[in-house]
């Protein structure tokens, strides 16, 4: 991080505890963001410091419906219910995350996984009910590219070979996001 001037710094929690709220206190949370705010923006931690370095939060999403992850028996505290999981998150991050000052905004990459999810796709935008499948990450990238650019992505295309998966789904992809 001292090798270079940071214009914006993205941080998360992990998928399974990120709905609950205690869990921002065992992790430190505040120390942690405080500590990535010193280390980007104060010269004496970091030569190429910038004091104008927004940090943001990244939204995760809820484990689909029909999800057997138990890693910290997870899914079980929300009753193995996706809405619920949605809502405690998005409980979290009001509660816990946007009470810190040094957070700038956040990024609702969950928010656009439930869009779609809800509008059109069902489940399937993971690859093993919790880590984003190849149409989620395009998902969360045109997420994260409007939340930090504030471009309009309704012209966008998606010209590379390497997202051909995700091209016939680009309507509801761009839907979902906006």
């Amino acid at each position: 991080a001292k090798s270079d001037k940071w214009d914006y710094c993205i941080l998360n929690q992990g998928i399974a505890p990120s709905g609950q709220a205690g869990s921002y206190a065992n992790t430190n949370f505040g120390n942690v963001v405080q500590g990535v705010s010193g280390l980007l923006t104060t010269k004496s931690a970091n030569p190429n410091y910038n004091r104008n370095v927004k940090i943001f939060w990244l939204q995760t999403w809820a484990y689909e419906i029909n999800s057997r992850n138990n890693l910290y028996n997870s899914f079980s505290t929300y009753d193995k219910d996706q809405q619920k999981m949605y809502a405690a998150i998005n409980d979290a991050i009001q509660t816990k995350v946007l009470a810190n000052s040094k957070i700038k905004g956040v990024i609702p990459v969950g928010t656009a996984v439930q869009n779609m999810r809800e509008a059109y796709w069902s489940d399937g935008l993971t690859r093993d009910a919790e880590y984003l499948s190849n149409t989620g990450k395009v998902l969360a990238a045109l997420m994260l590219f409007k939340s930090l650019t504030a471009y309009d992505i309704n012209d966008l295309e998606l010209s590379d070979p390497v997202f051909d998966h995700a091209r016939p789904h680009l309507g509801v992809i761009k839907e979902s996001v906006n």
